[in-house]
């Protein structure tokens, strides 16, 4: 057995958990079906919707909203050559990527060589959960 939350939030979730999992339990012919009927309605709604847009159109509740052109410069580029790319609206850009050594950006800010509110504003905490999933009817 696990060990017992020790934030509030979590028992209170782990409470609601068992409780479902029981109603579940209780109406088990219901959810089944209605897990059937989700399931049913999920593909359905699926095939619909790659049904109106391989055909670019709006169908019931499946609403085109917008379409536009995307440009891929890089394939005019490769088939026209630079200078009729250029003639026919291209331009060519040079676009900064800037890295960051972390290692020695942290053997920096250790040393304190780095001001630390330069280290707060370049550093950013992330923090990754798992979770459980939500419920879905």
């Amino acid at each position: 057995m696990s060990d017992p939350p020790k934030l509030a939030e979590v028992g209170a979730f782990e409470e609601v958990q068992r409780e479902l999992e029981y109603f579940k339990m209780q109406h088990s012919d219901v959810i089944e079906h209605l897990e059937h009927l989700i399931e049913r309605h999920n593909t359905l709604l699926q095939a619909a919707e790659q049904a109106c847009r391989s055909r670019g159109m709006s169908d019931g509740p499946f609403q085109l909203f917008s379409s536009y052109y995307k440009y891929k410069a890089e394939v005019l580029y490769d088939e026209l050559g630079r200078e009729d790319f250029l003639k026919v609206g291209g331009s060519i850009e040079t676009i900064s990527a800037y890295k960051l050594d972390k290692a020695k950006f942290e053997a920096l800010a250790a040393q304190n060589i780095i001001p630390e509110p330069v280290v707060q504003a370049a550093r950013e905490l992330v923090m990754k959960y798992r979770a459980p999933d939500p419920k879905k009817l």
